[in-house]
């Protein structure tokens, strides 16, 4: 579980590598959406059909769409924040190579945009406060980005 542009990408590939038992054959040959399919997304009830449990699964969504059903599941879970100042910054040029997200104009606007809690999978500061309140109540490892090796 992450933010926008918090380090889904990044965590996708050390999550691999830790299931691949270090061997990096997985993370070079298959695509990240295949080994970690996005929940949001309508491929995913058919790849999960296809894999082997434990299984990895990549969402944005909001705790009060997902954590409900997580608290009747054995699912472990990680959530991934970031700095809010980073998270704009990547998520403003993320939307320049995403077709499908509006062009953002100037990072001005996007930043209020932002700050509004009006960009695509709404608020950061609800998001992580959201899944913050979950902590007592899931098998959850809360890290930051910042934490993470690079």
């Amino acid at each position: 579980l992450t933010p926008t542009s918090a380090g889904t990408t990044w965590m996708q590939e050390i999550l691999t590598l830790l299931f691949s038992l270090g061997d990096a054959r997985p993370a070079k040959t298959i695509p990240n959406w295949e080994r970690a399919p996005w929940l949001e997304q309508i491929y995913c009830r058919e790849a999960l059909r296809d894999t082997e449990t434990p299984r990895l699964l990549t969402t944005h969504l909001p705790a009060h769409v997902l954590a409900p059903a997580l608290q009747r599941s054995k699912a472990k879970v990680i959530y991934v924040a970031r700095n809010p100042k980073d998270v704009a910054v990547s998520f403003y040029h993320f939307h320049h190579l995403a077709k499908f997200l509006p062009d953002p104009s100037s990072f001005d606007a996007f930043l209020t945009q932002f700050l509004e809690g009006t960009v695509h999978y709404g608020s950061w500061f609800d998001h992580v406060k959201g899944w913050l309140g979950q902590r007592q109540l899931l098998d959850i490892l809360y890290v930051t980005y910042e934490e993470l090796p690079q």
